[in-house]
């Protein structure tokens, strides 16, 4: 799924910062205001780039949670990065080659066998007291092993006068029997810019869930991209989007092009080996909420 918001000249005229200043000023009582009665949550907070544990609040058991820069550096996680990172992230976009050349920053969850995370994690990525325009390759890899469980939120948020462009990549694996939801809240102010792009993978039985809502930013656009191998795969990608007036947004109807051997429907068993172009139907719904367009969409594949 693409959804855009477009507007070129915002970003191409603009210089950015690849290494953004460490110091911040940011306290517990501005973190709290981004929260949204999440009491009962964890969160774990990058602040230029930087993961600061003495404004998390992490309860996870039993599981490796670190961030992606630590762990890239550690000699004992060279095999799990090699099974998985960068693997499923499309090397033809341009985006996702400048984030791998580029990035220093992110977060890693690996999930073992069996294992459920109780309580929702609410990832916060901020940047503060930058006086240039800081440009963020931002990486995230999310490991859920056989019949593990986890809920994430995922946010950023721009402190500064100064803009901020952030070009994320999300990694998801989900094995047989798990399960792995990714909230995005895409609510950051109007000097932000957001790339998004996101790859799911999914083994026999699982189901994966990414909800996207768009309600700030200067510029914003995801991109969804599920991988299947196996059957009994459920994937759902849900949006709500806030159209403002000051930007121009284009939605691209969801299609997915996959060339894969596993079977995608019991009708074309027997062709399973070709290249399968399947446009999803959709069902787009306009409302009108406080003189803002709104447009919910939900999209739900069945392999």
């Amino acid at each position: 799924m693409r959804i855009q918001i477009y507007q070129p000249k915002g970003i191409t005229e603009k210089q950015y910062n690849f290494h953004p200043k460490t110091s911040h000023n940011i306290t517990k009582e501005q973190l709290n205001q981004l929260h949204l009665g999440e009491e009962n949550f964890d969160w774990i907070v990058f602040v230029n780039g930087k993961l600061h544990k003495e404004l998390s609040k992490v309860s996870i058991e039993n599981a490796e949670f670190l961030s992606l820069e630590y762990v890239q550096n550690q000699e004992q996680y060279q095999p799990i990065l090699k099974q998985y990172f960068n693997t499923i992230a499309n090397p033809d976009l341009a985006f996702t080659n400048l984030n791998f050349a580029f990035q220093n920053l992110g977060f890693f969850l690996h999930i073992p066998k069996n294992t459920v995370i109780e309580k929702p994690i609410h990832l916060f990525y901020l940047s503060q007291n930058q006086e240039e325009n800081t440009f963020y390759n931002v990486r995230n890899l999310l490991i859920a092993e056989q019949g593990s469980k986890v809920e994430i939120i995922e946010s950023h948020h721009n402190f500064d006068e100064s803009f901020t462009l952030t070009n994320s990549v999300t990694e998801i694996f989900v094995d047989s029997n798990a399960k792995a939801d990714w909230h995005k809240l895409q609510n950051d102010s109007a000097t932000s810019y957001l790339i998004d792009h996101t790859f799911a993978k999914q083994e026999r039985d699982s189901l994966a869930t990414v909800n996207t809502f768009s309600f700030g930013g200067k510029l914003v656009r995801n991109n969804l991209d599920f991988i299947h191998n196996g059957e009994n795969i459920n994937s759902f990608m849900n949006g709500l989007l806030s159209l403002e007036e000051s930007s121009w947004w284009i939605i691209i109807p969801p299609c997915i092009t996959t060339s894969q051997t596993a079977r995608a429907t019991k009708i074309i068993r027997e062709f399973s080996k070709i290249k399968l172009t399947a446009c999803l139907m959709v069902k787009f719904l306009w409302i009108k909420m406080r003189k803002k367009p709104m447009l919910i969409s939900r999209i739900t594949m069945y392999y």
